[in-house]
């Protein structure tokens, strides 16, 4: 797991991001119960490598979620997994490239690699955003036969600790300066 949240999503070499969504592959290959057993905790790093500004990397990391889940069950694993998701997208928006490397064991880099991860990591979070939505949405037609608020669904997220709505909580995030002094 260590391996995969350091190397697999915040290392700025495309080439280790991409090996490491490779193994993740392989090992769901070989014995897909044994890594469903980690989904709550390698989800919300595996959802950003979903996202990862390169293809590759991306499609890997989506073809191995796809193994693991199947397609019945993706969205309301997303849905009830979406908190610690959010979670570390928050995290990640308000850090500072020094800081991200810092909290995930970069410390030591040089300018350029903090920045270069904290601008891609960003990006991948803001897509990442966009993904739970079009998944959660989905989940709402689906599963909820009544019509849905404004607010959308009701699946809670502890952003700065108040409880809110998937879409209450994007709101949140992207109404922060901070969020939009980054992009």
């Amino acid at each position: 797991m260590y391996c995969y949240i350091r190397l697999g999503v915040m290392d700025t070499i495309d080439k280790i991001r991409l090996g490491m969504n490779q193994i993740l592959h392989q090992i769901v290959l070989i014995n897909k119960k044994y890594i469903r057993q980690f989904t709550a905790t390698l989800l919300p790093m595996w959802w950003l490598s979903m996202h990862d500004t390169s293809y590759d990397v991306a499609k890997v990391a989506r073809a191995s979620f796809n193994a693991a889940v199947p397609e019945v069950k993706r969205s309301d694993i997303v849905a009830t997994h979406s908190p610690s998701v959010f979670k570390l997208i928050v995290d990640v928006l308000k850090s500072t490239p020094s800081s991200l490397a810092t909290d995930h064991g970069f410390g030591g880099s040089n300018d350029g690699d903090e920045t270069e991860r904290y601008n891609r990591v960003s990006v991948m979070c803001v897509s990442g955003i966009g993904g739970i939505l079009s998944l959660v949405s989905v989940y709402v037609s689906v599963s909820n036969s009544e019509a849905v608020s404004d607010t959308g669904p009701n699946v809670g997220v502890d952003v700065d600790g108040v409880k809110l709505s998937v879409y209450d909580s994007v709101r949140s995030i992207v109404s922060e300066k901070a969020f939009w002094k980054r992009m």
